[in-house]
């Protein structure tokens, strides 16, 4: 789903599509932060905030390379997020 490589560049589509939706991360928010922030406005999407946000962290400061399922597992539940927004507004 979305020819990703790698969890962190899910995480970067995130990011952009959230902005898109006026709910850009603050600065010096964490990944976990930014998520707990976002779940109010996405509550069919929590799940799937939670498994992009998780994964992430692990492939970017535990430095855990997922494998292509996991990297596609990631990919489907973005996906979720971004129907999740468009449903929002």
């Amino acid at each position: 789903a979305g020819g990703f490589k790698s969890v962190r560049e899910i995480y970067r589509a995130l990011l952009r599509e959230t902005a898109r939706h006026g709910l850009e991360r603050f600065d010096p928010e964490t990944p976990s932060e930014y998520r707990d922030r976002l779940r109010p406005h996405l509550p069919g999407a929590a799940a799937g905030l939670t498994a992009v946000t998780d994964r992430y962290i692990l492939e970017r400061y535990g430095e855990r390379k997922h494998t292509p399922f996991e990297i596609g597992e990631t990919a489907a539940a973005f996906e979720k997020i971004k129907s999740a927004l468009t449903a929002e507004k």
